[in-house]
């Protein structure tokens, strides 16, 4: 009988020890799926706003890219692993841009948003923005950096294009002596464009950000017919403001001026 007791007294055992380690494989399952589920996540998260993903040594050396066909357009088949970004053929950084980078390296701070060009081999520029943080190994030494890089070619080309809208407005607004000027009737805000310098003749665009600035200025005799033109274009009973009026320009004189625009 002793011995039976023993044996009992041993799957008994051997059970509660299945038991338990049953229970802990199970929460190791559980704690294990909701990595893989965090991990997803953030990965995903990374690669909206990523295109390619790299790392240096502790001397800013490349050491890993990776990234597909963002990686093989913006550096074609220029020599990458074991160059610093700014050793990299081809690569332009901004002077200045540079030197504060260096210096950001230098205290191993995060950084965000550097911008680097490069020709591809058709010659077409193209532009990204790198961020990266240091990283550091098992014994908290400095490893290098760790970082993302992310095309934005066609949202500077599309700045450029705006730019150069603007410039032949510009061109075209002081070839016929025009100035633009948009008013917010929500606000009582003003914007005037530079025309205005050389209409009232003052050094560089005079501060008037509400409309009453503005009718301040203009003649007391042609306040009040501007104001009502534009009170009757403001209800929608006429498809164009359009006065005339007397503004005082900065050598105290009064210049005359007509003004057109639509709601």
């Amino acid at each position: 009988m002793p011995a039976l007791d023993a044996i009992l007294l041993a799957v008994l055992l051997g059970g509660a020890v299945y038991g338990v380690m049953l229970l802990s494989f199970r929460r190791f399952l559980r704690e294990k799926a909701q990595l893989e589920k965090s991990a997803a996540r953030f990965r995903a998260l990374t690669e909206l706003s990523a295109d390619w993903f790299w790392e240096t040594d502790t001397d800013h050396r490349m050491v890993w890219l990776s990234g597909g066909a963002p990686v093989a357009t913006f550096f074609g088949r220029a020599t990458t692993y074991g160059k610093r970004l700014w050793e990299i053929p081809g690569i332009e950084i901004e002077p200045r841009a540079l030197a504060a980078h260096l210096e950001r390296l230098a205290a191993q701070q995060t950084f965000f948003d550097l911008e680097i060009a490069r020709r591809d081999e058709r010659g077409a520029r193209q532009v990204h923005i790198i961020s990266g943080q240091s990283r550091f190994d098992d014994d908290g030494e400095f490893a290098g950096y760790r970082g993302v890089g992310r095309d934005v070619t066609e949202q500077r080309n599309a700045e450029r294009r705006l730019v150069q809208a603007k410039e032949r407005l510009q061109l075209a607004l002081d070839g016929g002596n025009l100035a633009e000027w948009h008013f917010d009737a929500t606000t009582g805000e003003l914007y005037a464009g530079d025309g205005w310098v050389r209409f009232l003749g003052h050094e560089r665009s005079p501060e008037l950000s509400l409309a009453a600035d503005v009718a301040s200025l203009v003649h007391p005799e042609d306040r009040g017919p501007c104001r009502a033109a534009l009170v009757r274009t403001l209800k929608g009973e006429g498809a164009v403001f359009a006065g005339e009026f007397r503004i005082r320009a900065a050598n105290g004189e009064w210049a005359w001026l007509q003004a057109r625009g639509r709601v």
